[in-house]
């Protein structure tokens, strides 16, 4: 049903559900995707499976995350790449706000994920 790669990602995934009490950035109805904040492939074993290690993000905000199109600040404002074009921005309403600070693990993955896959 969920198309998970692998129990291990299923794992993951139900860790980051129980550890997230809030959907990050949702602006549209439906299911949300369980985002690894640094990239499943590039992980070790303990970060694939460390629900730290993951967002709950609305479908088009994951797709803009794990592309570098957006990340976060440690205190949970959006940060838009430069070459994130305008116009994707506007077609998918995203709303450049606060989602709330990350806890300290978080933060770590998301210095990884600002400065190794956000687009400068």
């Amino acid at each position: 049903m969920w198309g998970f790669e692998s129990d291990a990602q299923s794992i993951c995934i139900f860790v980051v559900r129980m550890l997230s009490t809030v959907v990050r950035v949702r602006q549209i109805h439906g299911e949300n995707y369980a985002s690894h904040i640094k990239p499943w492939s590039v992980s070790d074993n303990h970060e694939r499976l460390d629900g730290n290690n993951g967002l709950l993000l609305a479908p088009h905000i994951d797709h803009l995350f794990d592309k570098g199109y957006i990340s976060f600040e440690d205190n949970g404002d959006i940060i838009v790449s430069k070459q994130t074009p305008e116009e994707i921005l506007n077609a998918w309403s995203v709303k450049l706000k606060n989602v709330g600070s990350f806890n300290p693990i978080q933060r770590v993955y998301l210095g990884y994920h600002r400065k190794d896959v956000l687009k400068k």
